[in-house]
């Protein structure tokens, strides 16, 4: 029997603006780029250190960085819903993320998300950020729960693959309606009938 739903935030409950930005210039997250995600996601930098390497990086200055991620950002509300939808059905709801507070706090307030997860692991604070399976771990233990009663949702597979070895159920996030399907199917929620 689930008790608790965890999600990623970026690509599930909000577009990957850096993802977004990556792929409108040509660049890829390999080299300088993704040894300063490493290091945001573990909290080794804070957000306006990784946006300054970013800058010196691609060239581009630290103000048009920031601009062009506010305009890629983007809140999915199907996501939202299927989130409130399991409060609703009483299952604990999680986001682990990795991620800086620097740049998901922000998001989560402007939107009001908090409210609607009951615990909140970004890996920049925690310093633990996923595939690691302490990431996981500590998760379990904030959710006072095993793996086997919890659902896990990612669009990374890598992360996906982390979390099933810790015997998490695990859905691979394509879309809201694809989530939803899914979570009919394990009867976490009930089928909508239109």
């Amino acid at each position: 029997m689930f008790k608790a739903v965890v999600f990623d935030f970026f690509d599930v409950v909000h577009k990957d603006h850096q993802k977004a930005w990556f792929s409108r210039h040509g660049f890829t997250r390999s080299g300088i780029y993704a040894e300063a995600s490493n290091q945001l996601d573990t909290g080794l930098i804070d957000y306006d250190e990784y946006v300054s390497k970013l800058s010196a990086a691609s060239g581009q200055s630290a103000t048009e960085i920031r601009r062009q991620f506010v305009e890629f950002a983007e809140l999915d509300q199907e996501t939202v819903q299927v989130i409130r939808d399991l409060r609703q059905h009483n299952y604990k709801t999680a986001l682990l993320s990795n991620s800086n507070s620097g740049e998901i706090r922000p998001i989560l307030e402007r939107h009001q998300l908090e409210p609607i997860f009951d615990e909140i692991i970004v890996s920049g604070e925690a310093k633990l950020a996923k595939p690691d399976p302490g990431a996981f771990e500590l998760m379990l233990k904030r959710l006072d729960a095993w793996a086997h009663e919890c659902i896990f949702t990612d669009d990374s597979l890598r992360n996906i693959e982390a979390a099933s070895l810790l015997n998490f159920c695990t859905i691979h996030f394509k879309s809201a309606g694809q989530l939803r399907q899914e979570l009919t199917r394990l009867k976490v929620l009930p089928a909508v009938i239109s």
